[in-house]
């Protein structure tokens, strides 16, 4: 745990610029604000969620927030050869396009259209997970080899060399009072777990309610992996080269937004998460931390949620 005090103290007494942070707190309030007010994510977006063109408005979300957060803090840091280098927005805009197309890839959900009742309840569950494995993998090994691969660990951050597990669990450990307690809100049950298989009333494949749930919660585990490689390895270790510690404070902003269908406390959370797991992922060189914090979180309250639906039923 000591370190992980460290690498915070460390980078925000070097990071810390009382402007930037207040106006991308300012800007995260508002936007944040208005998402849950007009319901942008869950009646606007994801209305578009079976149409190309959906990826084009995730775009746009996604590029405001992190060139409306990058940009003035480099302005203000006076680091305006970074602006002007092409390899930094090049780099950067393939990887907002890579996360636009994963979050509104939508072909998935028309194979699982082909199912009917509750196989099709089954299968789109599991495709919305396999999309970021099925996305990002290669596309990001492809930008690893031709940007990366002489002085990036392999693929972002894969890679144990120097990684100590102990700070991490420490950290696990102290979340599950929290997840316990949050699984007592009512927002809590109606958003987990992700999969209910208490739902369905069928045959599925002739899968039993355990070999649904661990099929799904397998893929649910491989869908946070990648999000952690993208978010901690591609958007924090791959652009360090380019940006320094000015990688951490977009990345953690447009973390928040992808948060933005899930409940208000989660997607607050989100941002100040992505915060600590970039600063920790930038100094480690590593993704591994992010991963036991955050795929040991999401399977906690996926546990937590079952114990709650089967306690009180």
């Amino acid at each position: 745990m000591r370190k992980l005090i460290v690498y915070s103290k460390t980078f925000i007494a070097e990071d810390f610029d009382k402007r930037i942070y207040v106006f991308t707190f300012l800007f995260l309030i508002v936007a944040i604000s208005v998402n849950y007010s007009i319901g942008l994510e869950k009646k606007i977006l994801d209305s578009y969620h079976k149409q190309a063109i959906g990826m084009v408005f995730y775009f746009l979300l996604y590029a405001s927030t992190y060139y409306f957060i990058l940009v003035p803090k480099l302005a203000i840091n006076k680091e305006f050869k970074i602006l002007r280098n092409p390899k930094m927005w090049i780099k950067s805009g393939a990887l907002i396009v890579l996360l636009s197309i994963a979050v509104g890839f939508y072909f998935f959900y028309l194979w699982a259209e082909r199912f009917q009742d509750y196989e099709e309840y089954f299968v789109s569950k599991i495709a919305a997970n396999m999309r970021f494995v099925t996305v990002f993998i290669l596309p990001l090994l492809f930008l690893w080899l031709i940007f990366d691969r002489k002085n990036v660990p392999f693929l972002y951050g894969v890679t144990l060399k120097n990684f100590d597990y102990k700070p991490y669990l420490f950290l696990l450990c102290c979340m599950i009072p929290l997840v316990v307690i949050a699984s007592f809100l009512p927002d809590f049950m109606k958003t987990y777990p992700k999969f209910k298989p208490w739902f369905i009333k069928g045959d599925v494949f002739g899968l039993s309610m355990f070999q649904m749930t661990s099929m799904y919660e397998f893929s649910y585990g491989l869908n946070f992996i990648c999000i952690e490689l993208f978010f901690r390895g591609a958007l924090v270790i791959g652009m360090v080269s380019l940006l320094g510690r000015h990688a951490v404070l977009p990345m953690a902003a447009v973390y928040c937004t992808i948060h933005f269908g899930k409940p208000l406390p989660e997607c607050i959370s989100s941002f100040f998460g992505g915060y600590l797991l970039g600063i920790i992922a930038m100094y480690t060189r590593s993704i591994f931390g992010g991963v036991i914090v955050h795929l040991g979180i999401a399977w906690l309250m996926e546990v937590v949620a079952h114990l709650q639906h089967f306690f009180r039923n």
